[in-house]
């Protein structure tokens, strides 16, 4: 049986398990106290409130899905508690390699600068630099071309704000704090290219209506609209895209480019990335799909 540790409130665990039912067991981080939960040395089981049960014997894989995106309410000490036995559990099906999808801690082994260089023997890749201290002003090159300013780890300020794609000034930048920084470039559209097992499916959204650089901005987005249309790779950015992946030892997650009217511009790789606005009414099989990769075992 496969186990999905995730959170109640996720939008996208809900429509997998609309197809997949009770084929699979679902774990939710935020209302961890609904389950009743035995870790021991050799054996570990979950039971949830309908009376599902899985355990080391009856868990044939597991796929994490933003478990820790949803948070529990009260002490500290018990949430970290808490998480400690998701990882404890999700650990001993990682260590016998079945485990579908990419680990939480993905980022934490390839951050962006070391995915960019190994991008960069696939891809053309922006020029980019990240740091702090007068080395950021120092550098020529970027103070002579138009700049933006990107996050590194995606966290909220303490006011819960985040920082999208923003043009920047390298003269007006506080030093003394870290910035990630690239080249501007100008782009027809936005293109991510989601990975699920052996397929690829890719889509493009015209950048011409954004009312700034980050499409995620955006204040007029409808799910129901479909803003992303399919995108043809030709045969050598396919071939590109299957080789970076695989130098990555993946077989899930979403590029994202910038396509220049010539050629793709690759941006990142987010291995735990959202695919679902991409084809809300399952138009193109991405559900589907993603159904299928996560039912088979490895």
């Amino acid at each position: 049986m496969l186990l999905v540790l995730t959170g109640s409130m996720d939008g996208t665990a809900d429509l997998i398990f609309s197809k997949i039912g009770s084929n699979a067991f679902r774990f939710n981080h935020d209302i961890f106290s609904d389950y009743s939960v035995c870790l021991r040395p050799n054996f570990w089981s979950i039971e949830n409130p309908a009376g599902l049960k899985i355990d080391n014997y009856s868990a044939t894989h597991a796929f994490w899905w933003k478990a820790f995106s949803y948070f529990i309410d009260g002490e500290e000490y018990v949430a970290e508690e808490v998480k400690y036995v998701f990882r404890e559990i999700y650990g001993t099906l990682s260590s016998r390699g079945l485990i579908k999808g990419n680990s939480p801690d993905f980022h934490r082994q390839y951050g962006k600068i070391q995915i960019l260089q190994i991008a960069d023997k696939h891809f053309i890749i922006p020029d980019t630099m990240c740091g702090w201290g007068n080395v950021i002003k120092q550098n020529n090159t970027f103070s002579q071309r138009s700049i933006v300013a990107k996050s590194l780890a995606s966290g909220l300020t303490t006011t819960n704000k985040a920082l999208f794609t923003s043009e920047v000034k390298l003269s007006t930048l506080d030093v003394r704090y870290p910035w990630y920084l690239q080249e501007k470039i100008n782009a027809k559209s936005d293109v991510t290219a989601f990975v699920c097992g052996d397929k690829i499916f890719c889509f493009e959204r015209d950048r011409s209506n954004l009312e700034g650089l980050d499409w995620r901005n955006q204040k007029n987005i409808f799910l129901e609209d479909q803003n992303w249309l399919p995108f043809e790779l030709t045969k050598r950015q396919e071939q590109n895209i299957r080789e970076f992946i695989t130098q990555l030892k993946v077989d899930w997650g979403r590029l994202d480019f910038l396509w220049t009217g010539s050629d793709l511009m690759f941006l990142e790789f987010n291995a735990n990335g959202q695919f679902v606005f991409l084809d809300y009414k399952n138009q193109y099989g991405i559900l589907d799909s993603v159904v299928d990769y996560l039912m088979r075992a490895n």
